[in-house]
């Protein structure tokens, strides 16, 4: 039987979502294979070590695949842990065969590097992998305001940051942060007093997810501009993030759901009534809704609850969303109050901004030119049902350009700035970007945007 490293190879040589399906179908007697997909897919399969450790292969390959896996639990269980852990882990790879120590790599960073996510191979093994859930908006439209919009309804800032997932439990006091794709996001637990805390003075008996954004704040407490501060959070998802750069990450948050909830993939209750706990509990837990009077053991508090106005019209929304943009914010979300929490994209929830921007997976890297030349030049880009194809050139830093390679970027999910949807011209019946720049790369997504989606992005003037 294929090793599983070769059957990761094969499933990174495509990127074709069926073509991997059907990959995995011809290896689904693979019992190995299916735990490698369960350790490194499964978000709630956490290892609490932030980066692989240096080893060296001694090659005895007298630590098998199995072993290894075997010895997962113990770190989930936090049986094992700090410094025991790292060195216990170094040992293990050095004494694995050269292939399997990669695998072992890739599922300890939670990246198997073949473009394979939790919704692809549930559709070989059903409901598997546990499917993340995330409520997302719609992009704005009039048309959808007008169909599904009530007043009155509450607008918020809409953050520049990276979307964050806080599960509580203040009853052993553990936090756990989860990007809106389910990946570990590791900051040195510098938050989790702060979110210990406001738990406790909401619903300490019901442990919660608490959605909002995570930002990164310079020495003197203003907010990074998107691209530095997520620069930063990304290495809180790598597992590379430094104590000193986690010191100066804080949380804005705009909503909470009980856990048990969150993993029913729904919730009965309305957002007036759920935005109101939070209120209720920041406004306890910090003696004013802003969340900036109550300072706790670890330093200046760390959380508040995101700026809000409830708008009667259409008009009041587009005012406030004005008067974001004249305070340099990214724009407002549009909520109704009686939307319910659930794991789709909600006509309930509208996007105000004045950028169209869009997620696209990345397929190919092409060399350059002139003075790129051996280096980046272009990245292939497509829509998540391959309707959309774009090749981007522009956006880069040269820094970007002389230091990505196709391993580091083929497979990841990508921001991209565009002007319009066209058609393709050499690809009938398919379109493209006019003038699509490069954002940035986006660690915390694992699927891109689909045609549809990205069609209905429009500018709010």
């Amino acid at each position: 039987m294929q090793s599983v490293f070769m059957v990761l190879e094969e499933l990174g040589s495509t990127s074709k979502r069926k073509e991997k399906i059907s990959i995995i179908e011809k290896h689904k007697d693979s019992d190995m294979l299916k735990q490698v997909f369960k350790h490194a897919l499964d978000p709630f399969h956490v290892y609490g070590i932030r980066a692989v450790p240096e080893y060296e292969y001694t090659g005895s390959n007298s630590v098998s695949l199995q072993d290894f896996i075997d010895f997962l639990p113990d770190l989930m269980e936090r049986k094992i842990t700090g410094h025991a852990a790292l060195d216990k882990l170094s040992d293990m790879l050095s004494n694995m065969s050269a292939q399997d120590s990669v695998v072992a790599e890739r599922i300890i960073t939670k990246d198997l590097r073949c473009g394979v996510q939790g919704s692809t191979v549930n559709k070989v093994w059903e409901n598997f992998i546990f499917s993340y859930p995330c409520l997302l908006g719609k992009s704005f439209d009039p048309d959808t305001i007008n169909k599904h919009m009530t007043w009155p309804a509450i607008a918020q800032l809409k953050l520049d940051g990276l979307r964050v997932n806080a599960i509580v439990n203040s009853a052993d006091m553990k936090v756990e942060l989860f990007t809106r794709a389910g990946k570990p996001i590791n900051i040195h637990n510098r938050l989790d007093a702060d979110l210990c805390h406001l738990h406790v003075c909401d619903d300490k008996e019901t442990p919660a997810m608490y959605d909002g954004e995570l930002l990164v704040v310079d020495n003197a407490g203003n907010v990074l501009p998107r691209k530095a501060g997520n620069g930063i959070l990304n290495k809180a998802i790598r597992g590379t993030i430094s104590f000193e750069e986690a010191c100066r990450v804080r949380i804005q948050l705009w909503d909470r759901v009980p856990l048990i909830d969150f993993y029913k993939h729904e919730s009965s209750e309305p957002y007036k009534m759920r935005f109101q706990h939070l209120l209720d509990a920041a406004e306890k837990a910090t003696g004013d809704e802003t969340g900036t009077l109550h300072a706790l053991a670890n330093g200046e508090q760390k959380f508040k609850v995101v700026d809000y106005r409830y708008v009667n019209t259409l008009d009041e929304a587009q005012d406030y969303y004005q008067e974001a943009l004249a305070n340099g914010e990214e724009g407002i979300m549009l909520k109704t109050i009686t939307h319910l929490w659930s794991d789709k994209r909600s006509n309930e929830l509208v996007k105000f901004k004045c950028e169209k921007l869009c997620e696209l997976k990345v397929v190919d890297w092409l060399e350059g030119t002139g003075k790129y030349t051996g280096y980046l030049g272009k990245l292939t880009c497509v829509s998540e049902d391959g309707m959309l194809e774009v090749n981007v050139g522009s956006g880069f830093s040269d820094q970007f350009r002389h230091t990505t390679k196709p391993e580091d970027i083929i497979g990841k999910v990508i921001t991209v700035k565009f002007n319009e949807v066209i058609d393709s011209e050499d690809k009938p019946g398919k379109y493209s970007l006019f003038l699509g720049r490069f954002i940035e790369v986006r660690d915390d997504k694992d699927v891109a945007d689909d045609i549809a989606t990205i069609q209905a992005t429009k500018t709010v003037k």
